[in-house]
């Protein structure tokens, strides 16, 4: 996604010139194996982006790392840390609540408005499908 990989950029580059971006890794004899980019803001962390190298699936890289940073938040005082995304189920072992997002999307009236509008739906409902297998059926 060319649009989203230049709006992380450029985040990115903004946040680290306010000493705001944190990207945080797992590493293996120093081959990062699991990463997160997150933001340190208003004394919160937000978690904007996550991986892990397939390879190391058995052994959680991303919980570990998830561990590290939720320490982080408790050394550094924060009052929080925002996993920012779906309410997926392995979030649960972190989190405390949920903040409900509502988001509205405006399209005009016309074909391409129609057609975006359409292509948008079709995002979302094969992101949820994606999660959802993922999450709910592979690692149960």
């Amino acid at each position: 996604h060319a649009a989203l990989q230049d709006f992380f950029t450029e985040l990115a580059y903004l946040m680290a010139s306010e000493g705001k971006l944190r990207l945080n890794f797992l590493t293996v004899d120093g081959t990062p194996i699991a990463a997160q980019y997150a933001i340190e803001h208003s004394n919160r962390l937000w978690i904007l982006k996550i991986g892990y190298d397939e390879r190391w699936s058995n052994f959680s890289p991303g919980t570990l790392l998830m561990d590290k940073v939720v320490k982080y938040c408790f050394d550094k005082d924060l009052e929080g840390c925002e996993f920012l995304g779906n309410n997926d189920d392995w979030l649960h072992d972190w989190a405390t609540g949920v903040h409900e997002l509502v988001s509205y999307n405006i399209y005009p009236k016309t074909l391409k408005g129609i057609l975006t509008k359409y292509r948008d739906q079709l995002a979302v409902s094969y992101h949820d499908v994606v999660n959802h297998l993922k999450y709910k059926w592979v690692f149960r």
